[in-house]
Formats: C-alpha cells, sequence, structure tokens
C-alpha cells in the first residue's frame, strides 16, 4: 500500500507568535498559525493539522522517513509540510514525533501516557505516534519505538496488551503480536465487563472503532479469528498460536 505524502506548500505567514504562558504544541486559535516555541530553527517546517508551525533542519527528516526523505531535493523555500489528520497529526503527536526521533526524549509520553489510563479516554501517545511513523514509512523509528515502549511501560504488559499489540503489528512484528495477546487480560470476557483492565485488553469485541481502525487489516482478521478458534475457554496460547497461523497464511484460512 502506498504511503500517504504530507501536502507540500510554501509556508504560510504567522499571524502570532506563540507566548510563553502557552504550552509547547497546542492548537492555534480561530485557524491562526503560531509558532510552537521549542521548534523554531530549520530548513524544514511542518504545520499540524491544528495549526501549529514547526522548524527543524531537514536532515533529521530525511534519515527516518522515507516520505520526507523525498523532499531533499526541494528548494529549501519549498520544503513545508502542511497536515491535515485531525487524530494523529496534531500539535502534539508532531512534538511527540520529533522530540522522539531527534531528541530520543520519551519522557513526556510517559506521562501523557499515565493521564491517559486515569481519565479512560484517549489514544495512548505512544500508539498516536505509531500511526504516525508508520503513515510516513519510518520503519526503523517504528521498530525502536516498539522496544521503548516495551521497556518504558510494557512490564505492566497485561495492561497494555492492546498498545503493545497495535505498535507491533504497525511495526510487522508478528512475535511481539503473539506475545501482546498472550499477556491480555480478559481474555475469557464476552465483550460486555467494563472493568479497567479489560477496556484496554485485546478481545476483539472490547476494542472501539478509532482504535480498530488503526491495526493493519490482515492482523486484525487474524486477531479476530484467532480468538474465535481460541476454543470456549478462550486460552490466550491458542489464541495467540492460530494468530501466528493465521497471519502467516495470509489471514485467509
Amino acid at each position: 500500500m502506498a504511503k500517504a505524502k504530507p501536502k507540500l506548500k510554501k509556508p504560510a505567514s504567522a499571524k502570532r507568535k506563540r507566548g510563553d504562558d502557552e504550552s509547547a504544541g497546542s492548537s492555534a486559535p480561530d485557524g491562526a498559525i503560531v509558532d510552537d516555541r521549542t521548534w523554531t530553527n530549520g530548513d524544514f517546517t511542518l504545520i499540524s493539522s491544528d495549526n501549529v508551525r514547526f522548524r527543524v533542519d531537514g536532515v533529521h527528516l530525511f534519515s527516518p522517513s522515507a516520505v520526507f526523505r523525498a523532499a531533499a531535493d526541494l528548494n529549501p523555500r519549498d520544503r513545508t509540510a502542511r497536515f491535515t489528520d485531525t487524530e494523529y497529526e496534531t500539535a502534539s503527536v508532531v512534538k511527540n514525533f520529533l522530540d522522539f526521533v531527534v531528541k530520543f526524549r520519551t519522557s513526556q509520553f510517559k506521562e501523557q501516557h499515565r493521564r491517559m489510563y486515569i481519565s479512560r479516554e484517549g489514544v495512548s501517545p505512544f500508539v498516536q505516534l505509531a500511526r504516525f511513523l508508520h503513515k510516513y514509512d519510518s520503519r526503523v523509528e517504528l521498530r525502536r519505538l516498539l522496544y521503548v515502549f516495551g521497556k518504558e511501560v510494557g512490564h505492566s504488559y497485561d495492561l497494555y496488551a492492546r498498545d503493545s499489540f497495535i505498535i507491533a503489528a504497525l511495526a510487522g512484528d508478528v512475535n511481539a503480536c503473539s506475545d501482546a495477546i498472550e499477556a491480555t487480560s480478559g481474555a475469557s470476557d464476552k465483550g460486555t465487563s467494563d472493568s479497567f483492565m479489560d477496556l484496554h485488553a485485546l478481545v476483539p469485541a472490547n476494542i472501539p472503532p478509532v482504535v480498530k481502525e488503526m491495526i493493519p487489516a490482515h492482523y486484525w482478521v487474524a486477531l479476530c479469528k484467532g480468538w474465535e478458534r481460541s476454543g470456549k475457554h478462550r486460552n490466550r496460547s491458542e489464541w495467540a498460536h492460530h494468530f501466528e497461523l493465521l497471519i502467516d497464511g495470509g489471514a485467509s484460512k
């Protein structure tokens, strides 16, 4: 499947400058473009879907992303990517992307992740970034994110099994997907539980559409069919085993 490309265009003039009292990565008011106060220098401009402008040296984008690398031959004045996805190309996601690929920082992810799970709302910042990296063909960085996720929050694997599975699926790591299936809690649930753990487990009936759409189609089919074939007691090892067989067979068996 062809990777989506960001819309390249000449940068619009900023209507206002971000003040020191504004948090970096917040959206711009009334459609005006504002400058992120951290990412202010560079020959490549990124404008988030909520109208925050980031400037970064293009070399930092060309190395991790095959899509951005295609813009390397453009005149620096034309190196502007305007994002449009209001869910996964917001200022928060773009900032996390830059912090991850340029500064190798993940501390802000953990705090965002913690707040999200306490409130039970939203999509993990790790998963948001994984989707962004997958969309812009940043394969090496996606593999690194999978490793970082496992190291930073994966010790609570049963709680974060769903996120682990999604990131692993986007990274194309079948073994890591199987590990997530075996670690998931609520494996005997039929989709009716509202417990904290089951809300974040991998049981297909508990996965909302906004999360389902992030999982590559053949991984989703294998996840669901593997669940159906896991036996009446919903054995997780059997589920993982059938998942692997289905992935190897193109999820068509």
